[in-house]
């Protein structure tokens, strides 16, 4: 459910829109996010560092496949990507 909408000069903006009605949208959004990356968070904690450094370098992969796809370009990330990555 997104509700990226562009309203053009002189049109009215469609339902969802609203300053209050995107707060509602991005808290709800954040809220899902938090919930699942506490959940996890907690499946990392019962996996043993085996299962972990296979977890690794399955990612790692991924990361080689991805540039060599990509080339010189660098990969979109939406926002919540961002944040996870800063922190």
């Amino acid at each position: 459910m997104r509700a990226e909408k562009y309203v053009r000069a002189g049109q009215q903006a469609s339902v969802g829109t609203s300053p209050s009605g995107m707060i509602a949208v991005v808290l709800v959004r954040f809220a899902y996010l938090a919930v699942s990356y506490a959940f996890a968070a907690l499946w990392l904690l019962r996996m043993t560092d085996r299962e972990k450094d296979v977890e690794i370098l399955a990612l790692r992969h991924q990361f080689v496949v991805l540039s060599r796809q990509l080339g010189d370009q660098r990969p979109r990330l939406r926002p919540e990507e961002r944040v996870l990555l800063a922190t």
